[in-house]
């Protein structure tokens, strides 16, 4: 039988879903408590999926344990931040040194035109239309590595840092270096050049010093992170850019 709130999908996964759209909406905040018995009566199915869709939420960083019945809201610590970082810049660096020699020339036709289209939206004002065109030049560039666990892992990330909650802020500074980023991105394309393609990615545009300005003004300004911990050098990130 369909329940009315949460639709034909299991239990556990349309849980899932629904405190994920919780967060995305900005209903429940870093640091919010949940309370099965509580979530279980709003929702009006069993604690067993709700605490199976907890657990899984604190295995991809969304929630943490607190007791056998209550969990709250993560906040990430600018280290972890850091650290998700360097992750995507290594994993998208040897995605894109695939893509480099991989690619057809529609693509790269088809990431100028979004980068046009880019450049359009921030003239525009329209940062959400700007969002979604970043994400599918990035797309482009990880379809090549023919690798599903890397793609999931990268996406995956990226929801965690920058999907829950949804902040949409333009930071002009920080786009104008992501601008400049994907540019050259193309140029590299254009010329085959795989070892500066992997190195403008993990080295310059998911570089955590570069961007440790933009990163404080996206988290801390809203106060999603515990602390300020997390500057030094190393590389990581370039805004989900």
């Amino acid at each position: 039988m369909q329940n009315q709130k949460l639709g034909y999908r299991t239990l556990t996964e349309c849980v899932m879903d629904y405190l994920k759209d919780q967060l995305n909406q900005d209903v429940l905040k870093p640091g919010d408590e949940i309370h099965i018995n509580e979530l279980a009566e709003t929702l009006g199915v069993s604690r067993t999926p709700i605490r199976e869709a907890l657990i899984q939420l604190v295995k991809e960083g969304f929630v943490d344990l607190v007791s056998r019945k209550m969990f709250r809201i993560r906040k990430l610590t600018l280290k972890e931040i850091k650290y998700i970082y360097q992750i995507i810049g290594l994993l998208e660096a040897t995605a894109a040194g695939i893509a480099c020699e991989q690619i057809m020339e529609d693509e790269i036709i088809e990431l100028e035109e979004n980068y046009r289209g880019m450049e359009g939206a921030l003239a525009a004002n329209d940062f959400h239309l700007y969002l979604e065109l970043n994400a599918n030049c990035h797309q482009i560039l990880t379809k090549y590595c023919e690798n599903p666990i890397l793609t999931d892992i990268v996406n995956k990330l990226k929801e965690r840092l920058y999907d829950f909650p949804k902040i949409i802020v333009n930071i002009p500074e920080w786009e104008k270096l992501m601008m400049s980023d994907h540019s050259r991105m193309i140029q590299f394309l254009k010329e085959k050049d795989r070892d500066g393609l992997e190195e403008l990615i993990k080295n310059v545009h998911w570089n955590f010093e570069r961007s440790y300005p933009y990163i404080l003004q996206y988290y801390e300004i809203f106060n999603l992170t515990e602390s300020s911990e997390g500057k030094s050098s190393g590389g990581a990130a370039g805004g989900a850019k």
